[in-house]
């Protein structure tokens, strides 16, 4: 992601946060800001380069692993035990790792899955079935892999980037639908136009009046 983008992105998170002091807490290593091409880590020597930069810090983020493993076949197995170890390293020193990966065709994470054997927790993000590109970060989120936490903790939700006067905020809920329906009954009380409706939500015209309809259905709008 080009750092401009990344700044941006940045400091639209930090509108959403009401703490604003980050002096030492954060720091991003992105090639548009180096001299020198990204270090691969799956060498011994591109970890190293980065070591001095990760003692000090709790959290470590791998965004993502295609781009910073980029020695042998990601559907090699083997080809992940340096790698592996270095985590589990990492973990013994006290601290946490976050990867980042793309998945494959199939919607299962790309390569060996021998990736996942170590981690406590796998994450999946999917596009909802009715998502459309103008509704810009939405996802259904699945936990497919819960080593510390079970129950209502591990239910699947979604979750959408939304903008509200100016600030972003994330709407999170269980019953997708149920919310959406609440939406538009605030919306139609507000005397929102069915045009309107449709470019605030990014639903066709049909899917707006069968919405609207159900809302009626359930009293959530009269």
């Amino acid at each position: 992601m080009p750092a401009v983008l990344m700044q941006e992105r940045l400091r639209m998170i930090d509108d959403m946060s009401d703490k604003h002091d980050h002096n030492g807490f954060f720091k991003l290593m992105t090639p548009d800001l180096q001299d020198t091409v990204m270090p691969n880590l799956s060498l011994q020597e591109g970890r190293d380069a980065i070591e001095s930069f990760i003692n000090d810090f709790d959290l470590l983020v791998v965004d993502n692993l295609s781009c910073l493993f980029r020695t042998g076949n990601e559907n090699d197995a083997e080809s992940w035990q340096d790698p592996q170890e270095w985590f589990l390293d990492l973990r013994r020193r006290g601290k946490s790792v976050l990867f980042v990966h793309h998945a494959g065709k199939n919607g299962s994470q790309r390569g060996t899955s021998k990736r996942e054997d170590t981690l406590d927790t796998v994450i999946y993000l999917h596009h909802a079935d009715d998502y459309k590109p103008e509704q810009g970060a939405r996802f259904e989120v699945k936990f497919d892999k819960a080593r510390h936490f079970t129950g209502a903790d591990a239910s699947p939700f979604q979750a959408q980037l939304i903008q509200e006067n100016g600030i972003y905020h994330w709407q999170i809920s269980n019953d997708p639908e149920e919310d959406l329906l609440k939406q538009i009954s605030i919306m139609c009380g507000s005397g929102y136009t069915i045009r309107v409706i449709m470019e605030k939500t990014g639903r066709t015209k049909s899917q707006v009046e069968t919405l609207i309809k159900k809302a009626k259905e359930r009293g959530l709008l009269i």
